[in-house]
């Protein structure tokens, strides 16, 4: 599974200039439960660590981001 680190530094890096109220603080924790969730179902569902965040048909160039 992706490590938590590199979802928690990504979460980071989209609040850094925000400040830290207790709602801002919340949405953060909020989005980053979201994406370890979805993480969690895309490699359940077969993708990969490095294709779980896309899905789509590889040889068209044509990707969906999950996130």
């Amino acid at each position: 599974m992706t490590d938590r680190n590199d979802l928690n530094l990504f979460v980071d890096r989209l609040f850094a200039n925000k400040r830290k109220t207790k709602a801002v603080m919340e949405l953060k924790q909020e989005i980053l439960s979201n994406l370890e969730a979805k993480v969690a179902d895309c490699m359940s569902s077969g993708y990969g660590l490095s294709g779980s965040h896309q899905s789509g048909d590889p040889g068209s160039g044509r990707y969906r981001q999950h996130y």
